[in-house]
């Protein structure tokens, strides 16, 4: 029933657009339907979907922390890093890496690269909320 009314709405819309009377003389009228169809569109639409970031879900994080259990050696080698290193070049490490591995880099990709590179980006900001915790003492 969703799609159904979904349908007609951006049909009604399409069919206002491109009809030659208006209710208004001007443009107006038809950029106002041009602005209701497009929010349809991009944020109604059953088939388009728009994924939501995996930083958006904190319930997501939460329980992903809670699975993973990480010690702070296995943080820094999780990073590359040695506990020697500064925490302007762990932070610069931290970044780099994230951004090779961050989720949306590879949402072209496989379901399965998809989830390896969630897994990865979680593992890192876990990693360097450890250490951060421990440099900010």
């Amino acid at each position: 029933m969703q799609n159904i009314k979904y349908y007609i709405i951006v049909a009604l819309l399409i069919l206002y657009i491109i009809k030659p009377t208006d209710l208004h003389p001007g443009f107006l009228d038809d950029l106002l339907a041009l602005g209701a169809l497009a929010y349809y569109y991009f944020f109604k639409s059953p088939g388009l979907k728009m994924k939501k970031g995996h930083y958006g879900k904190e319930e997501e994080k939460a329980s992903y922390d809670k699975d993973v259990k990480m010690t702070l050696a296995e943080a820094y080698r999780y990073l590359g890093v040695d506990s020697q290193t500064p925490f302007e070049e762990i932070k610069k490490v931290y970044k780099r890496k994230l951004t090779l591995n961050h989720p949306d880099k590879v949402n072209h990709l496989s379901e399965e690269l998809q989830e390896k590179a969630h897994e990865v980006t979680m593992r890192l900001n876990i990693a360097f909320e450890l250490i951060k915790q421990i440099h900010s003492k």
